[in-house]
């Protein structure tokens, strides 16, 4: 064979030779060789590693879980916190606030009255009327109503009703509903009883008509005895600047009087000083 045959044969035999194969046994010696340390080192240090792992691995599910514990530690208190907020109100609700004197008063007790009853009413009034109080000063008596397992302070309408009364139309609608009910210790234990006024206009017009039977509507809670003298009629009179409408007897007693504290309040009682004395206790009326 010539010497370019033999040159063409080994060029083709360099073409085809199959490149060496790396296995991971090969790998490993050379990095061996290469990093000069031994396969002892090599097992420790994979042992590291995945010890590593596993303890990083562990404590990020560690504080996974520490964080949803918290997170539900957090969502129970603060949604028993919203019900207890929630809850709150409704039972503050069932607490009734004792209403606030219209008038300026040195005492307040209030009336509990288990019943409709007028004569309960009457009985509860007339011991307040005699309990000893100082001179001059006036006691509030709100009237609380207990039936049927509800609680509730009296307005205007509910008074109307214990009495039996069916005042004017005008004068109903003219209220507001709430009233002040006291009594002025002074010469006499005087009762009285002031309205919340809702329209000026319509209570002037109503309290003209049912002057035909104010004196017999209230006078249980004002306790007016003489009770025959419905056909007299009221007249003006001015009483500390303000008009007075008044119900006089035949021996020219007075039997009941009302006047306007202002555009808000009527007042209705027995006795000039105890409107006096209301009208004091009103300065800008």
């Amino acid at each position: 064979m010539n010497a370019p045959a033999a040159e063409g044969q080994a060029a083709a035999s360099n073409k085809l030779r199959i490149p060496a194969l790396h296995t991971l046994r090969g790998d490993i010696t050379e990095y061996i060789k290469e990093k000069d340390i031994s396969l002892t080192e090599i097992a420790a240090q994979t042992a590291r590693q995945r010890r590593f792992r596993k303890e990083s691995i562990g404590s990020k599910r560690f504080f996974v879980l520490a964080a949803i514990f918290v997170l539900l530690v957090a969502g129970f208190g603060f949604g028993g916190w919203y019900v207890f907020l929630r809850e709150k109100p409704a039972s503050e609700k069932t607490a009734l606030q004792t209403p606030k004197p219209i008038i300026v008063s040195e005492k307040q007790e209030i009336i509990t009255l288990k019943s409709e009853n007028l004569s309960e009413l009457v009985d509860s009034i007339r011991q307040k009327i005699d309990s000893p109080v100082a001179l001059g000063a006036i006691l509030d008596i709100p009237i609380l109503l207990e039936t049927a397992g509800k609680k509730e302070f009296l307005k205007t309408e509910g008074l109307f009703n214990i009495l039996e009364i069916t005042p004017p139309a005008n004068a109903t609608q003219a209220l507001e509903g709430s009233f002040g009910l006291g009594v002025y210790y002074l010469k006499k234990n005087v009762p009285f009883i002031v309205l919340k006024i809702r329209s000026f206009e319509l209570a002037v017009s109503g309290m003209l008509e049912w002057e035909k039977k104010l004196s017999s509507d209230l006078a249980p809670i004002l306790f007016i005895k003489n009770k025959a003298l419905i056909s007299k009629k009221f007249q003006d009179g001015i009483l500390k600047n303000h008009d007075v409408r008044m119900l006089y007897d035949a021996s020219n007693n007075l039997i009941i009087a009302y006047a306007f504290i202002n555009t808000e309040y009527l007042l209705i009682t027995t006795d000039f000083d105890t409107i006096e004395e209301i009208f004091r206790r009103f300065p800008a009326s």
